[in-house]
């Protein structure tokens, strides 16, 4: 019951803080694109993510189903994610959460959600989840903005938030993705319009 409650709190915290200034401070996101593997699961057929080499940023498939993996790199230490994701065309998505709770879901482009997990994460990344979708126009995977707070947020252990410095979009259907090893690739994180930009 303890727990439940702290993980309320937790998520609340997230939903709700305006501060900015935690221990994440070059934290970076991404999207991951890999072919869908039915036999995936939070354990099973995950990625690893050690540095920004092991991000796939490119998936050329087009009608295909895709796994698309949101990912927060450059980590110090993570206890929550609030995000949106948007995808090119009118397909829904199948979402699969990896973090202990959560509010939201993603179902359509555009769609936002806030997770947590039960302790403190100290890996290099953090992987929420993924989802499955049948891509079939080219453009652009990304990390948006959550429309009500205007940001994607990191809580920190502290209960602190950060804003990622780069957010690196994939590309599908023959659209070549931003590559996280090169930081002027980076959409700008900060811009709504930015990412809406892509898909005009």
């Amino acid at each position: 019951m303890k727990r439940s409650l702290l993980l309320a709190i937790l998520l609340v915290v997230l939903v709700s803080c305006p501060g900015i200034g935690g221990n994440n401070p070059a934290v970076k996101v991404g999207i991951h694109v890999l072919p869908h593997d039915p036999e995936r699961g939070c354990f099973i057929n995950f990625p690893v993510i050690d540095d920004p080499s092991d991000i796939v940023f490119t998936y050329g498939g087009c009608g295909e189903e895709v796994d698309f993996f949101p990912i927060f790199f450059d980590l110090t230490e993570c206890r929550g994610v609030e995000y949106a994701v948007v995808w090119p065309g009118s397909q829904t998505c199948t979402f699969t959460i990896c973090s202990f709770s959560h509010i939201g879901q993603l179902v359509n482009s555009g769609d936002w959600i806030s997770q947590v997990w039960r302790d403190c994460r100290t890996d290099y990344a953090v992987i929420p989840g993924w989802g499955e979708v049948t891509m079939d126009a080219p453009g652009y995977v990304c990390l948006a903005e959550v429309p009500y707070t205007g940001r994607v947020s990191i809580l920190d252990c502290d209960l602190e938030t950060d804003v990622p410095v780069a957010n690196f979009c994939a590309g599908v259907c023959g659209t070549i993705g931003e590559n996280p090893l090169y930081a002027d690739q980076a959409t700008e994180p900060t811009s709504w319009g930015g990412i809406k930009s892509l898909f005009r």
